[in-house]
């Protein structure tokens, strides 16, 4: 089962992918001008990846576009909405690269992170 993990701001979305449900990957983070432009994006990679499942990590504050996600993701046909608390993974993605010693893609790290989550998660259930 194919899974997306996704680090939703106001304007950009952090996007990584467990295609084999061994390794994740990160993806070019999803620069959005409207909702329909941003469903039109995950819709074709919902397509490309084959995913039954989206994990997006829920800021505690919420926002808008956080309380209008269960509604957006019904229009992707067949996947499943998961959502995990977010706290500190912008924190934790922004040391992990600064350890690394490379410029990067916080969103995409912190939607890594946020999948890694989720799929530890089912190994300890």
């Amino acid at each position: 089962m194919s899974k997306l993990g996704l680090d939703i701001g106001e304007k950009r979305v952090g996007v990584a992918v467990n295609p084999t449900g061994e390794l994740i990957l990160e993806l070019p983070t999803i620069n959005y001008q409207s909702l329909a432009g941003l469903i039109e994006q995950l819709g074709l990679l919902v397509d490309e990846y084959r995913i039954n499942q989206i994990v997006v990590g829920r800021p505690r504050a919420g926002g808008q576009l956080a309380a209008m996600l269960p509604s957006l993701v019904e229009k992707l046909n067949g996947v499943e909405l998961i959502q995990l608390n977010e706290s500190l993974t912008t924190k934790e993605a922004e040391r992990q690269l600064s350890a690394e010693g490379r410029p990067g893609d916080s969103d995409a790290r912190a939607a890594k992170i946020i999948l890694e989550q989720y799929l530890n998660t089912q190994l300890h259930d």
